[in-house]
């Protein structure tokens, strides 16, 4: 959980962003309240688990996040990508309790 914390503490905004640029601005307030929801929790609960693989699954399939130019559209691919990966990383530090799930059902439930 702590680790959890640190990476949405560490990466918020750009997390915000990235989300509002590929699922537009209920995926946004959905991230938003995902976060402010595991900034207030003791423990990660199988629905915040859930919901940070719909938060994978959104990064990791993603269109490209918009840049001005080639290099900053690499980039922003790069941090994109980067960040799905983290996650990844810290649902499987979590362990199995992981289900998959629909994206738009977090949409809907998360607006």
């Amino acid at each position: 959980m702590i680790a959890v914390k640190e990476f949405l503490e560490a990466n918020g905004e750009a997390l915000l962003g990235a989300v509002g640029a590929i699922g537009g601005p209920r995926a946004r307030l959905g991230c938003l309240k995902l976060i402010t929801d595991i900034a207030n929790a003791g423990n990660l609960s199988r629905p915040m688990q859930a919901d940070l693989e719909r938060l994978h699954n959104l990064l990791a399939k993603g269109p490209d996040v918009g840049a001005a130019h080639e290099n900053e559209m690499d980039r922003s691919r790069e941090v994109v990508g980067l960040m799905a990966d983290r996650i990844a990383e810290l649902l499987e530090e979590i362990g199995p309790a992981r289900r998959k799930g629909d994206l738009s059902e977090w949409l809907a439930r998360r607006s």
